[in-house]
């Protein structure tokens, strides 16, 4: 019995003891464990089983290497989208924090997964009810244009939020998308519209208000003529005169800043430009803020477009305007000053040495911090509230300077104030400028067609030239004046044309005449017209243009230059 008992216990280990080995071994393999390996010697049943489970092991450990292969190709996938790709669960605890939500809000994954999304990231808070219809009611939502401040910063982001089943249990995918430039360019594409619309408005504008002016500038000249200087009504017209006169200078130097196209380089006087763009700000801001201007020299001529110059000095100004909420005082000045080889060459713009025009612009505002100034000629970049600045006004400063081979600096400390330096190179050869008072009117002869739309305009034109010596017809629109251009019996010698009316403007009624008569005289007059059509009528043989309102010693002078000498005058 001792001998069968003995070899009944080596029977049972040598079969209980592999087995032993296979259960261990399969409980590492459940447990993910693929490395164990299970060795039973003989050729049997228990030996054909550690063999099969050895067999599944080693297919199941391929098989985990193909899944670690594609898991990692998927997380590249989703690592190299240019967009914050995040994945929530049922109770919005996050399981997919991809590179790009790292780099924008400096969480790395092992820190994110497994945190409450508005808990880890607080700005989602905004957007998290279109989580949870995701999550709870599997709907798509897409926030285009989201505004949102992330770290100080105003961004507008693109936010798609979908449903997502992870293990039979709901949970949403966030994808977004920082789209704050194309937002501004949408903004500023929108903004020139609107401006195109606004310089078409104030073309009609100052059309109709420069004709008021003219009736005004006209009767008044045309009563000052019968009244004796020294009395005190003659002072009384003086003044209507002179403030008829004023208000056609500011409409003027508004149309000229709010003018765009072509851009026209000239000689120009940029110390004119500086006491213009002073006006414009003094009519265009509270009375809080003063202007003060500092001028070295009378004068200082540069090539260049004037209506860029001026844009920029507003640019400028209006930054300073801002920045002085509770008012305070803007200084222009201006000096010559002479740049040499050192300075040029250490200036990271492209000027040469020469004479060049400083033009100081500074204010007492709250001035740049440091960490902005070397971004505020930057496209887009500003520190203004949403729906208050595109940040495009100081790099369009930035290129006209360029544009017009100069240079701009800017100082500023917060709180006390900022000042910007702009260098232009001085023209050899300026423009001669007259500083004489108006001339005298100057009397003539002939017959005058004048073709004017405006009733009070129309009458004050007759008077003068009625005055001047001039024989006139008058037609109130372009299809009359052509009527009575054709049927006149005598010789039309010169036709003072409007330039928009109703029905036929003027530049058709011009082409209409040169029809009729080539030789016909048309002086063009408006308040308000587009140089190009200008250019193209004076191809075509166009006499001269005067701008409205305009004075009796100019239309004089116009109509004698055309009519006594045969020269073109254009004002």
């Amino acid at each position: 019995m001792i001998l069968v008992l003995t070899l009944i216990v080596l029977l049972v280990s040598k079969l209980i003891n592999p087995i032993k080995k296979l259960q261990r071994v399969s409980k590492k393999i459940s447990e993910g464990d693929v490395e164990a390996e299970i060795f039973i010697p003989g050729k049997n049943e228990l030996s054909l089983l550690a063999e099969n489970l050895n067999r599944m092991k080693n297919s199941l450990k391929d098989k985990i290497k193909e899944l670690d292969i594609y898991k990692k190709y998927i997380d590249d996938i989703i690592n190299s989208m240019p967009s914050m790709l995040i994945g929530v669960d049922g109770d919005f605890k996050i399981v997919q924090w991809n590179r790009k939500a790292v780099e924008v809000t400096g969480i790395s994954p092992e820190e994110a997964v497994g945190k409450e999304l508005p808990v880890l990231f607080p700005a989602a808070s905004e957007f998290m009810g279109s989580i949870e219809k995701a999550v709870s009611m599997e709907q798509v939502e897409f926030l285009e244009y989201f505004p949102l401040q992330l770290d100080s910063r105003n961004l507008f982001l693109n936010i798609l939020v979908y449903p997502l089943v992870i293990e039979g249990e709901s949970g949403a995918v966030v994808i977004i998308d920082d789209v704050t430039k194309q937002y501004r360019m949408r903004e500023e594409l929108s903004h020139v519209r609107k401006m195109d619309a606004v310089g078409q408005l104030a073309g009609g504008v100052a059309h109709d208000f420069n004709n008021m002016l003219g009736g005004i500038l006209g009767s008044a000249e045309l009563l000052a003529r019968r009244i004796n200087k020294e009395s005190k009504e003659r002072e009384y017209l003086d003044m209507i005169v002179l403030s008829a006169e004023r208000a056609a200078d500011i409409t003027g130097k508004l149309l000229a800043f709010s003018r765009k196209g072509k851009v026209y380089s000239r000689v120009i006087d940029v110390i004119r430009v500086i006491r213009d763009t002073a006006v414009l700000l003094e009519h265009g801001n509270n009375k809080n803020i003063t202007i003060e201007l500092n001028m070295d020299c009378d004068e200082a001529y540069v090539v260049g477009d004037s209506g860029q110059i001026q844009s920029a000095f507003m640019n400028i100004g209006i930054n300073a305007v801002h920045s002085m909420k509770n008012g305070g005082k803007i200084s222009f000045s201006a000096g010559r000053m002479y740049l040499d080889k050192f300075f040029c060459s250490s200036s990271p713009f492209k000027i040469t040495p020469g004479e060049y025009i400083k033009i100081e612009i500074s204010d007492r505002g709250e001035g740049i911090p440091p960490e902005n100034i070397g971004h505020i000629f930057e496209p887009f970049f500003t520190t203004k509230e949403i729906g208050e600045g595109t940040g495009l006004g100081l790099s369009a400063v930035y290129g006209t300077v360029v544009d017009h081979h100069g240079a701009i600096t800017v100082y500023s400390e917060v709180g006390s104030g900022t000042s910007f330096h702009i260098y232009l190179p001085l023209s050899a050869k300026p423009d001669t400028v007259s500083v004489a008072s108006e001339p005298a009117p100057v009397s003539g002869s002939g017959l005058v067609l004048v073709v004017d739309d405006e009733k009070l305009l129309r009458t004050t034109a007759r008077d003068i030239l009625e005055e001047l010596g001039y024989d006139v017809i008058l037609a109130e629109d372009g299809i009359l004046g052509l009527e009575k251009f054709r049927q006149s019996d005598k010789k039309i010698d010169l036709v003072l044309l409007d330039m928009i009316m109703p029905g036929m403007s003027g530049k058709e009624v011009f082409y209409k005449l040169k029809k009729i008569d080539p030789d016909v005289k048309v002086v063009l007059s408006s308040g308000f017209t587009r140089e190009n059509d200008i250019n193209e009528m004076i191809k075509e043989g166009l006499s001269g243009f005067i701008r409205k309102p305009y004075t009796m010693s100019l239309l004089s002078r116009t109509l004698s230059k055309v009519l006594e000498k045969g020269e073109d005058y254009y004002e």
